[in-house]
């Protein structure tokens, strides 16, 4: 019998308000600053500030809970694993690594391709081995977003081989209003195998500095609606 996955040190509502506080405007446009002193200009068009915010605020995370962040690092000379960026728990007495503890592919919808390569950064998701896995995505046109929610769900349910104790988590940026938004879906896997019925919750929408979780508090993650 396969072994279910076991539960992780990292709660996905923990990832949505550390995404909230770390990854806004504000701190993009500083992050693109610092490479570029004279920048001043529309942070939603560069994807590499949101990522490297983004990578940035996982990596401090995951070092807290006593891992190591693995991902691309130019001047450190390291290469992502497997994903954009990829969590692995504490070292055994042999100072070996035990086991991934969250797996995040990061994508931002900047041409037409963007489409097919979030779809494809999901599928990679389904096959790597962890208790929370995480994509992070971008500036998806409003029209397109119900389609896209649709689209990732529909591999959730045609994937054969869920473990049971992994959660997906989505969380997606977007402008409204002239505000950046932050919304969250979550769906965890209740056994292994197919998933037929599986069906994204909602976390919570973010906006100027505020959470709302659904029903006033955090949703049970063990079971899908």
């Amino acid at each position: 019998m396969k072994p279910t996955c076991a539960p992780g040190p990292i709660e996905p509502e923990e990832i949505v308000q550390l995404l909230k506080k770390e990854v806004t405007e504000n701190t993009v446009t500083n992050h693109l600053r610092s490479i570029d002193p004279s920048y001043n200009g529309n942070p939603g068009m560069y994807d590499r500030g949101w990522k490297e915010v983004v990578y940035s605020a996982l990596e401090d995370f995951v070092c807290k809970h006593g891992g190591r962040a693995v991902f691309t690092r130019t001047k450190k000379k390291e290469r992502e694993f497997m994903l954009d960026f990829v969590g692995l728990d504490d070292k055994d007495k042999n100072q070996a690594f035990r086991r991934a503890m969250l797996g995040v592919e990061c994508e931002w919808w900047k041409t037409s391709e963007g489409r097919e390569e979030l779809f494809r950064n999901f599928r990679k998701l389904l096959f790597f081995k962890a208790p929370l896995k995480l994509l992070v995505y971008g500036d998806c046109p409003a029209k397109c977003r119900a389609e896209v929610r649709e689209t990732l769900r529909d591999s959730l349910r045609k994937f054969e081989d869920h473990v049971k104790g992994e959660c997906y988590l989505l969380i997606q940026f977007y402008k409204e209003n002239r505000l950046y938004k932050q919304e969250g879906l979550v769906w965890c896997a209740e056994q292994d195998g197919p998933a037929p019925q599986a069906k994204f919750r909602n976390v919570g929408e973010i906006s100027s500095g505020t959470v709302t979780l659904s029903g006033g508090a955090a949703p049970a993650l063990n079971k899908s609606s």
